[in-house]
């Protein structure tokens, strides 16, 4: 890390009526240096968006922790949002910018009324369709009776 820069984790991400989000978990906390808190949440919803794959405004709130060493382990509260630009704003090398982050200090965050969290997966989901989950149901049969077979083969030479 170069000098002034500090780290910070997510401590929580919920939604903006303060319902906690699958993100909540620890496997998404990630390590975000910035020189300031704010800068980290910008950082963190970025990446928690695009996991998401989520295309347009993006809101949550997030409580960041920082973990720099030494530090106080001082925890900070931001309700962030990302807005689309109108048009995509280029930068150096070609590199466009299409989304801006808003970054809000917050003291406290709402309380959850109802959970928006359901009980399915999280990133991708396929689906099968059902010829494909039958077939392969019968080609597992197939191959427990052809090891089997085998088995019984096998056991029957020793005698």
């Amino acid at each position: 890390m170069k000098s002034g820069e500090r780290s910070f984790t997510i401590e929580m991400a919920s939604h903006v009526d303060g319902c906690p989000t699958k993100f909540s978990r620890k496997d998404f906390s990630g390590r975000y240096i910035s020189r300031n808190p704010s800068g980290a949440a910008s950082k963190a919803l970025t990446q928690l968006c695009n996991v998401k794959k989520v295309k347009g405004q993006c809101t949550l709130f997030l409580k960041m922790k920082e973990t720099t060493q030494g530090s106080k382990r001082k925890e900070y509260l931001y309700n962030v949002k990302r807005e689309k630009l109108s048009k995509p704003v280029e930068i150096t090398n070609g590199v466009m910018v299409e989304y801006k982050n808003v970054v809000k200090s917050r003291d406290s965050m709402p309380n959850c009324k109802k959970s928006h969290k359901s009980s399915g997966r999280m990133r991708k989901h396929h689906t099968r369709s059902r010829t494909s989950s039958s077939r392969s149901s019968k080609s597992r049969s197939r191959s427990t009776t052809k090891s089997t077979k085998k088995n019984s083969k096998s056991f029957l030479g020793l005698f």
